[in-house]
């Protein structure tokens, strides 16, 4: 099994993934290998992933990185469908303080939380592997938070959120959620608010 399916739909959203990242970091690594690792995870945890989630993790971040996304959004449904654009909706404000993280994520659909869940996963875990490799070279692997106020300060809604989303995920997703949230708290412990 290859990373990411041979399907047309998953190679179109590639290529546009690929063109609107084009140039953009994501902790010191190009944003388009984010999205492939978020497919990836998701392939490995979820049962009979559907393609469009895959299209769905591959497109996540295009709410962000396009500035006329809005109105990209009917073309953009009319080639990838209406459940992939109403992941890729729904997933908007996941990095934001907006993000649903109580009992009002229940009116998210499970295939939305899943993509999230995994996308939590994958940001918390490249910290955690930059902390790893820190380590190997004799440093402090916990300053890597340090350099990221802007996940410390959302730790308690990560823990939040992995709770009250793992009883709604496949369990090896809702396992791995749970770890990387748990290991990551601890390593961020130094320079969490309050």
């Amino acid at each position: 099994m290859g990373i990411l399916p041979k399907e047309p739909l998953v190679r179109d959203a590639l290529s546009l993934a690929q063109s609107w990242s084009s140039g953009i970091p994501l902790d010191g690594s190009p944003a388009l290998g984010h999205v492939i690792q978020l497919a990836s995870v998701l392939r490995k945890h979820v049962y009979r992933l559907p393609q469009y989630l895959i299209v769905a993790a591959l497109l996540h971040d295009a709410a962000r990185l396009v500035d006329d996304f809005a109105d990209l959004t009917e073309e953009l449904e009319g080639h990838f469908g209406k459940d992939t654009m109403r992941v890729v909706r729904e997933l908007r404000h996941e990095h934001s303080d907006a993000r649903p993280v109580g009992p009002e994520l229940l009116d998210v659909h499970v295939d939305t939380l899943s993509v999230s869940a995994a996308d939590q996963a994958v940001i918390l875990g490249t910290v955690l592997q930059h902390g790893a490799r820190m380590r190997d070279k004799g440093g402090d692997p916990t300053t890597v938070w340090r350099d990221r106020p802007d996940l410390t300060e959302r730790m308690n809604n990560y823990e939040l959120f992995a709770a009250v989303a793992a009883p709604f995920l496949e369990p090896q997703l809702a396992d791995l959620l749970t770890y990387t949230t748990g290991r990551a708290k601890v390593e961020a412990a130094p320079y969490l608010p309050g």
